[in-house]
């Protein structure tokens, strides 16, 4: 994979009590951001969310401009609020793409990983949320593939050898994940660990599978 999807669900909700002056902040705002003048529509935006705490435009606006900023904790802080504000699946759903972008651009790969998983599981219907989810198990594997050579350089004769079918069962179980298709990468690598143990060195990656797999089959369920 050499790319990965970054793209901010920008978007406006008129609410019916919103007061006046939150409004036109919001509005302002928004002017800004399409100027791309992300810093001047961040500062806006906060006096909104000042003006109206509870108000989710405010707070989902105020994300997606620090995220312009390259303020991804703070950015992660804001969409989390905004979270909290709204009952609309759809929003939800979007809003946790956004909150998996942030923690994807700090490296938390974990949590990346299941804010997509949530927000694919209010609309499935989300290709860039699919590839992202998939660009993050990789690099997660890749990370925590980092952490075990410096262990396996201090204590190589601890280490089995991996064997040809366990590395071709991660070879396919890899083809599927890059395909979004989850469930089917995890049977690949629990039906290959009861055929070789040397597929259990591949036990955190087989775990971040069963997670998501369980995740997904729990919300088909009628």
């Amino acid at each position: 994979m050499n790319r990965v999807v970054f793209i901010l669900f920008c978007f406006v909700c008129f609410h019916s009590y919103a007061q006046r002056d939150v409004r036109m902040y919001i509005d302002k705002g928004n002017a800004l951001y399409a100027k791309q003048d992300f810093r001047s529509a961040a500062v806006t935006y906060k006096h909104a969310c000042m003006l109206d705490s509870v108000n989710f435009d405010a707070w989902y606006n105020f994300g997606n401009a620090l995220y312009k900023l390259e303020k991804y904790i703070l950015a992660g802080d804001a969409y989390n609020k905004a979270l909290q504000l709204t009952s609309d699946s759809k929003l939800q759903a979007q809003t946790l793409y956004n909150v998996g972008n942030a923690y994807l651009k700090q490296d938390d790969f974990e949590n990346a990983i299941e804010a997509y998983t949530k927000s694919l599981l209010l609309n499935p219907a989300q290709p860039d949320c699919r590839y992202n989810l998939s660009y993050a198990l990789k690099l997660q594997e890749l990370q925590q593939k980092d952490k075990n050579n410096s262990k396996n350089n201090q204590n190589k004769q601890k280490n089995p050898q991996i064997s040809e079918f366990a590395q071709q069962c991660k070879a396919q179980a890899d083809t599927l994940v890059a395909q979004y298709k989850f469930s089917e990468a995890y049977d690949v690598m629990k039906q290959g660990l009861a055929k070789d143990k040397t597929v259990a060195e591949y036990s955190d990656f087989i775990q971040r599978l069963q997670k998501i797999s369980e995740i997904l089959e729990n919300k088909s369920k009628p």
